[in-house]
């Protein structure tokens, strides 16, 4: 019985490793709990996985009426590369009134724009910003 036990719990962690999507359904389920420690632990997963699919999902709760999930819903969106996490966050930041959720919105919203610069960059083949020019730039070099 023990060793059934175990070739079970090894296979289905050898299956959750091949394909780790397998329970992106039971995760967008239970962000609509009413738990609130496994709608955390949903946003946790979610965040790890960046399936795009469960960005409308975790959307919805930034409008929760308990503050940690709405703070933990804005962490997890800023970990999608994503503009529309991205407009997410940026239409919900003005309506925020507690000053714990507006700063992780905040906070996301810098991660994601700081993202998107790089990536910017890295399509552009930009390695660096480019030096600003000086006053000094135009003056003819000096003379002997």
């Amino acid at each position: 019985m023990m060793s059934f036990l175990l070739w079970t719990l090894i296979s289905s962690t050898a299956s959750q490793a091949q394909n780790p999507y397998q329970n992106l359904p039971y995760w967008m389920s239970a962000l609509e709990s009413r738990n609130v420690d496994l709608k955390i632990n949903a946003l946790f997963k979610l965040q790890e996985l960046r399936d795009p699919n469960s960005i409308s999902a975790i959307e919805k709760l930034l409008s929760d009426t308990d503050a940690e999930i709405r703070a933990g819903a804005a962490r997890a969106l800023g970990r999608f590369p994503y503009d529309t996490a991205l407009r997410a966050l940026e239409a919900k930041l003005p309506g925020e009134k507690d000053s714990y959720v507006r700063s992780e919105m905040n906070r996301s919203i810098k991660g994601l724009k700081s993202t998107f610069k790089k990536q910017e960059d890295k399509a552009s083949g930009a390695k660096t910003s480019a030096p600003k020019e000086t006053e000094t730039d135009d003056l003819d070099p000096p003379t002997e």
